[in-house]
């Protein structure tokens, strides 16, 4: 009997691009459709019943209801002023920015039976929430270090041994002692950069001239040769510089092309970027995990968040947020999209003026995964 052959990359690669093919044909033909029974293809629609999926939005100039009225052609939006479909983080937007009454869609599940915590495959990010956004919300958000940051299995013993990081790191164990003062190091290094960032994410965005030098601050030339490294340079050199061991190299790889499709050494310097959003939280990297859950985040910025009024809309599953403007998420088990023209809300001075929602399926692109 044959052995079956293991999917390659360029075989992830190829059914990727099939699913993209088959997604622009399948709204060609959703066109055609229209265009047959003399409806307008551009007109928005949404499949979902009235005052479900899409949310509550408000403008500047007062609340504005997300009301539906039922057509032959399905469910139509009406009026819709500013807003968004949200995961998790957002509350926390929702919460500050409650003087302007909206509704919001929060994303979490319980995911395994007989265990009363509510996850979020978000969760991680919970460490790139400020300390001082939580004080200022009143949101009694309560975050643990974690004893260990990872683990993987060694292939060369199929798995029976591994790396082990944390409190007591197991470099030993996979043949990869000398690697872990390097190791060490590399992750040092980068926080000389990134405990100079993360204090500035609260303050007005700075130029690339003055952020390289704000981290140079002090005449740390250690810190000007991270800087190259993260900023300037495709962070395989860095890590390839850093350690030999191929498994200790692709650990330190996760953090720079989970959810890219990028390579440690692609000139773009997409996975530069992914790396900084690994290590931003904190300063520090650490994924401090939040306890009992993202449900208990999501709880403690809702309570923040209608104390001063907000109104928040589940049964939404957003699961593609397009940095244009576009939402995709699901509803009463049909699919639907939201355009809006905003920002987020690091920009308030900016609104959603205008938004509309229209039945589709949607395959977000690798690139914003994230």
């Amino acid at each position: 009997m044959a052995e079956e052959r293991k999917p390659t990359d360029q075989d992830t690669l190829a059914r990727i691009r099939d699913l993209v093919a088959e997604e622009k044909a399948l709204r060609d033909r959703q066109r055609r459709a229209l265009r047959e029974t003399g409806a307008d293809p551009e007109t928005p629609a949404c499949a979902a019943g009235p005052g479900r999926g899409l949310p509550q939005l408000a403008d500047g100039l007062g609340q504005l209801d997300a009301r539906f009225r039922c057509d032959r052609g399905g469910w139509r939006a009406q009026r819709v002023g500013s807003g968004r479909v949200s995961g998790p983080r957002r509350l926390a937007s929702a919460a500050a920015r409650a003087a302007r009454p909206c509704r919001w869609a929060a994303v979490s599940a319980q995911v395994f039976d007989g265990v009363d915590t509510q996850l979020s495959q978000y969760a991680y990010l919970v460490s790139l929430l400020p300390p001082r956004v939580v004080d200022d919300l009143g949101a009694p958000v309560r975050l643990a270090r974690r004893r260990y940051a990872s683990y993987t299995p060694d292939p060369a013993t199929a798995g029976r041994r591994g790396l082990l990081v944390g409190a007591q790191n197991t470099f030993a164990a996979i043949g990869a002692a000398d690697d872990e003062p390097g190791f060490i190091a590399f992750y040092r290094r980068c926080r000389l950069v990134t405990e100079r960032l993360w204090p500035t994410l609260l303050e007005p965005l700075r130029t690339r001239t003055q952020m390289h030098r704000h981290v140079l601050d002090g005449n740390r030339p250690e810190a000007d040769a991270a800087w190259r490294a993260i900023t300037e340079e495709p962070i395989g050199h860095a890590i390839a510089a850093a350690v030999g061991n191929d498994l200790v190299r692709g650990v330190i790889a996760t953090d720079a092309l989970i959810g890219t499709f990028a390579g440690v050494n692609d000139p773009s310097l997409r996975q530069n970027i992914c790396l900084l959003y690994h290590l931003l939280g904190g300063g520090t990297g650490h994924w401090d995990v939040p306890v009992g859950g993202m449900g208990s985040v999501t709880a403690a910025l809702a309570a923040a968040a209608t104390s001063h009024g907000a109104e928040i809309v589940t049964g939404a599953d957003v699961y593609a947020v397009d940095p244009e403007g576009e939402v995709w998420y699901r509803c009463g088990g049909e699919e639907c999209r939201i355009r809006a023209e905003s920002s987020w809300p690091a920009s308030p001075r900016w609104c959603w003026p205008t938004c509309w929602a229209s039945p589709g399926r949607h395959w977000p692109r690798a690139a914003r995964s994230r």
